[in-house]
């Protein structure tokens, strides 16, 4: 699984490869705790696939994107995760 865009904090899209038919059962291989329509990604795994983006500017947009998530009621607590695409 690839952040493709880590800089981009507006959205938060996600690439299941390889495309799976059962594309809820990807996603928990890929260790996503959580899948309806869209995918949970815990705020820490977000953090590790940012790679060499994540510097404290790239931090302080993700807290903004949580902060604005919890807003709109994709943030789930218990998870630490926010909602996200599936492509």
């Amino acid at each position: 699984m690839d952040l493709l865009q880590p800089t981009e904090m507006k959205s938060l899209d996600i690439e299941v490869r390889p495309a799976a038919a059962n594309v809820a059962g990807r996603v928990r291989e890929l260790g996503l705790p959580r899948f309806e329509q869209h995918g949970w990604i815990p705020v820490s795994l977000l953090q590790q696939l940012a790679g060499e983006a994540r510097t404290p500017a790239w931090d302080a947009e993700l807290t903004k994107m949580v902060a604005f998530a919890k807003s709109r009621g994709w943030y789930d607590e218990e998870l630490d995760a926010v909602r996200a695409h599936v492509s």
